[in-house]
């Protein structure tokens, strides 16, 4: 099993980043949680709408530093063990504090501590040795191209509804979103669309052209 590099043996197998449960600062602050004084919450974890883990924080802050108190339990039982992690808060060029997570096996500062079922505690991605992976470093270059092109395209609008919606087109701009928006979205997709490493285009042996597929819309 894959543990902290201070506390458990180097197996040589590695986790992966969407098997552990997540304490994340962002989402503690976009939850608003993030205030002075001492208050609880109950959260509840999930991967793909699969609940994977119960817990419970305690949240104690001042205006630079505090502490979270966190417990809980896995779906399947196993027990997440009261862990106290520091927060510390840095100054921000045009004012405020960015608040951060402090791993208590590395001392670094981070925005998510990861927890796997059966671990001691909550830790920083590189306190696990070995490091646990992504799930774009699991796929091939090819693959993860058109996991990004997918994404970008779902960013521009296109849900996959309309059969001449291919891969290769690019898709009109939403009646709802800013053209400076869409541009920008088309400036990242555009390389994608025509990198060499595209399985289809190597097996057609050509390069398509989707800017004039633009200009006909």
């Amino acid at each position: 099993m894959t543990g902290p590099a201070a506390d458990l043996t180097n197996t040589g197998r590695r986790s992966r980043i969407e098997d552990a449960l997540r304490l994340d600062v962002r989402e503690l602050r976009r939850q608003g949680l993030l205030r002075s004084g001492r208050h609880g919450v109950d959260n509840i974890a999930s991967i793909d709408g699969g609940v994977i883990a119960e817990t419970h924080l305690m949240i104690d802050l001042d205006k630079e530093q505090g502490r979270i108190e966190i417990q809980g339990r896995w779906a399947n039982g196993t027990v997440i063990d009261k862990q106290l992690i520091r927060l510390v808060s840095t100054p921000q060029h045009l004012g405020g504090r960015r608040w951060w997570l402090l791993c208590p096996n590395t001392g670094r500062r981070a925005d998510v501590l990861l927890h796997f079922c059966g671990s001691a505690g909550f830790y920083c991605r590189l306190a696990w040795d070995p490091l646990p992976i992504y799930s774009c470093q699991r796929t091939s270059p090819g693959t993860h191209l058109y996991e990004r092109i997918g994404a970008l395209r779902r960013r521009m609008g296109a849900t996959g509804d309309n059969p001449q919606d291919t891969l290769l087109k690019l898709p009109c701009r939403p009646k709802h979103m800013r053209q400076q928006t869409y541009l920008s979205q088309l400036a990242k997709l555009l390389p994608l669309l025509t990198s060499p490493d595209l399985p289809i285009l190597r097996f057609a042996g050509r390069q398509p052209d989707p800017l004039r597929d633009l200009e006909t819309k």
